[in-house]
């Protein structure tokens, strides 16, 4: 707006201007008929002082902007002015004109204003509906971002409505009623007729008006909201006004989904603009973030979560969008979601900070994560550190009740760095992320060295912890650290803990669970009595987890130690889960509390469904060596034959066995891939006597049996017997032969069955036909 340069009421508030349209008037007025933009102005801030009038903000300072020549402007003009007006410093650009077609240099300018402006904060563009009375604001009013002003006089009509003959309240000079615009781009309303103000000659008018008069009101009280909070973005500044606008008169509020700051109407927008309670909201405004602890956590603390190190709000991702354990020295992206719990939107003022640590049940804050500390190892690499910026990340524009995801790129540090740290697989020691938002509510125990991460994530709402290892194809083993973090020898318990997963499995259905511990943390477990509960040790540090409430207990662990466990899955092919995630945790405590976890997602792939088969069931004499083996599958694969007591017998795909009792084998198949496991079952039937052949059968007159005796068996007999058991025939076998002939010629026609018998006891028959 071009504005007197020398008013009394104005000049001590006015600073440098501008001319877009090249006169040379660095921003007032061209002539007398040049009144516009110091009327205008007047409203907004002319001084407190004992002349005629005084502005909504009556110490805020002025730019003056000269974009019209006469009645004549071009846009590029008014495009130059709201650029200049950007570029130069302007908090809020007041716009006390409109209604020309649109214009990409004007809407660039004011995408320029709102997303650049002040720094990235957003100059508040405030514009004027218009005064044709449409049924929708005017160009630029109607821009996205933009405060869309419309008028209203005393009585709290729309100014000057067209639809009466005449306004008994506020009638306007030469009996002149325009109407203010209105519709769906509406913000709010503002006094519109006979407003008392600043004009040309160092004169005051007592009758400016229209949506020029209503516009420059809430640009006067977007400047009172900064002068409060000047960290406000634009858009938390055009909340707070819509949000504190008063309603009045026979107007019909209601919500609307196009108006989220609460109800609207279509003919005067959220209401009334406030100065008072828009100022008292600027100065108490934060906008509450959070991030959840758990899926029901709804931002309210302290959250009261079990498992507080498994927010469902923060996960990697690689460079594909894949859900990922990050190997070391990978590039990936750290993701979090944060939540707006408040009415208004947030604004770039907030910021996320991030660190890392490497994955552990005992981390402490600040300790494991501030990357000022290191693991006492060879080379002694940091136990955390920070994930992006040191100052935080700037987070933008979450809608009220809304959320939005964070994206975070960041290098991992290299698996190698941490290989003396741990015995087991460098590589499978993953990363844990805790997430912290500045909001401008204070995050309790921040700033303490070595403190409980229970308590410092579940009691502050803007904190969130994920532990998590992703046991899959790729990963079958994850390592995690346990220490004690305190100053004294204490005795520390693990425990297991899994539930049933989305579809009721437990996942002792579908695979093994193995827990294996280094060779120092496995000696204190000897030296506190081995207690084990729920499982079983099977030697070589490893313990198979078999119940739920598996724990491992009276473990005292030195002070500025570390140990680390081996966690893994071993999912058999052969069942097949109507959900194949499941989760489980490993969780370190005390006597008194939780120290911490880690938290387990273990996928099995649907597709995996090689099967194990041993080669075959056989019947042999005591003695007897007997060999079995294995139908290899498509891939590399362990082949592992044991007892039926769990004891190892074989590796290979061979078992050589000999034995003088019945028994049952048991071959294992587990690949080397990914761990996945099947198991089939043999049988060897032991006997102390075969009959291997009847020759001829059916037979007439004699029959040669072919038997073969074990090496105990000192006496035998061969019987033939009717069906009712009539012994037909008998007679003493050689032990040292392997035939006998069988005379059959006092034996009528009929089927029989020809047994080998010892001391009474049968070992051996066969059916025999004689005709």
């Amino acid at each position: 707006m071009e504005c007197k340069l020398d008013h009394p009421d104005l000049a001590s508030n006015l600073i440098s201007g501008y001319d877009a349209t090249g006169n040379g008037t660095d921003g007032g007025p061209l002539n007398n008929t040049e009144n516009h933009g110091t009327a205008c102005a007047g409203i907004i801030g002319a001084r407190h002082n004992s002349n005629m009038v005084a502005g909504v903000a009556p110490s805020c300072k002025i730019m003056p902007i000269h974009v019209t020549y006469g009645s004549y402007y071009t846009d590029s003009w008014l495009a130059a002015g709201i650029n200049y007006a950007v570029t130069h410093g302007a908090s809020i650009i007041s716009n006390s004109w409109g209604g020309g077609a649109y214009s990409t240099a004007i809407d660039n300018a004011i995408k320029n204003a709102i997303e650049n402006g002040r720094n990235g904060k957003g100059c508040v563009v405030v514009f004027s509906s218009g005064n044709s009375n449409c049924s929708e604001v005017e160009y630029p009013s109607s821009t996205n971002g933009v405060i869309a002003v419309g008028g209203v006089d005393r009585c709290g009509q729309r100014s000057g409505r067209s639809d009466i003959a005449e306004d008994p309240c506020d009638p306007w000079p030469n009996n002149y009623k325009p109407g203010s615009s209105y519709g769906s781009k509406l913000s709010v309303v503002a006094p519109g007729t006979n407003v008392y103000t600043t004009t040309i000659g160092s004169s005051y008018v007592s009758n400016f008006g229209g949506t020029s008069a209503a516009c420059p009101h809430v640009a006067g009280v977007a400047s009172l909201i900064l002068s409060v909070n000047q960290n406000l973005t634009y858009l938390q500044v055009k909340q707070i006004i819509e949000v504190t606008a008063r309603k009045f008169g026979n107007y019909d509020y209601q919500l609307h989904e196009e108006h989220p700051n609460g109800t609207w109407n279509n003919k005067t927008g959220y209401g009334m603009v406030d100065a008072y309670a828009a100022v008292e909201m600027a100065q108490s405004f934060k906008p509450d973030l959070f991030i959840r602890d758990s899926e029901n956590d709804n931002g309210i603390t302290p959250s009261n979560t079990q498992i507080m190190w498994n927010s469902p709000d923060i996960w990697i991702e690689d460079i594909s969008g894949n859900i990922c354990n990050p190997p070391g020295n990978t590039l990936c992206y750290v993701c979090v979601r944060i939540w707006n719990n408040s009415t208004l939107y947030s604004g770039a003022q907030e910021r996320l900070f991030l660190n890392w640590a490497k994955a552990g049940c005992d981390l402490r804050w600040d300790w494991n994560w501030s990357g000022q500390n290191n693991f006492p190892c060879g080379g002694e690499p940091f136990t955390g550190g920070v994930i992006g910026s040191a100052n935080g990340i700037p987070i933008y524009g979450i809608e009220p009740g809304g959320s939005k995801i964070m994206r975070i790129p960041w290098l991992t540090p290299m698996a190698e760095d941490y290989q003396n740290c741990t015995q087991f697989d460098a590589d499978r020691w993953h990363f844990c992320i805790v997430a912290r938002v500045h909001d401008g509510y204070p995050i309790t125990g921040e700033h303490q060295s070595n403190g409980e991460m229970g308590g410092f994530t579940i009691n502050n709402d803007n904190v969130a912890w994920k532990n998590i290892s992703i046991l899959d194809a790729q990963y079958n083993t994850a390592v995690v650290s346990v220490s004690n973090p305190f100053d004294h020898l204490q005795r520390f318990r693990l425990r297991f803990n899994t539930k049933p997963n989305g579809a009721g499995d437990i996942i002792f259905k579908h695979a093994e669970v193995f827990i294996r511990l280094d060779d120092e943390l496995v000696r204190l477990w000897k030296d506190g009595g081995s207690v084990c509960v729920g499982g079983k040790y099977l030697g070589e540090n490893r313990f198979l987890v078999q119940e739920s409430d598996f724990y491992l207990e009276n473990i005292v662990m030195p002070i500025g130690r570390h140990y680390t466990i081996e966690a893994g899955v071993r999912f058999f092919t052969q069942t097949t889960p109507l959900c194949n995630e499941f989760e489980f945790d490993i969780i370190e405590e005390d006597e008194k509390e939780i120290i911490g976890g880690e938290h387990y997602l273990a996928i099995k792939d649907p597709q995996k469904r090689f099967k194990a088969v041993a080669l075959e069931d056989k019947t042999v004499l005591s003695g007897d060596s007997t060999a079995f083996t294995a139908q290899t599958i498509t891939e590399d694969a362990q082949y592992t034959w044991f007892s039926t007591t769990g004891d190892t017998l074989a590796i290979g795909d061979l078992l050589q066995t000999s034995q003088n009792t019945t028994r049952q084998y048991i071959l294992e198949v587990v690949s080397d891939a990914d761990n996945y496991k099947d198991v089939d079952t043999v049988t060897v039937t032991v006997r102390r006597a075969a009959i291997t052949a009847l020759t001829p059968n059916p037979a007439n007159n004699q029959t040669v049996v072919s038997y073969r005796l074990a090496v105990d068996v000192s006496s035998a007999s061969i019987v033939i017997a009717n069906a009712t058991g009539q012994v037909l025939y008998s007679a003493p076998l050689d032990v040292t032969l392997t035939t006998h002939t069988a005379n059959l010629q006092a034996i009528p026609s009929g089927q029989y069955t020809v047994r080998i018998e010892s001391q009474g006891s049968p070992l051996d028959s066969k059916t025999l036909i004689v005709y």
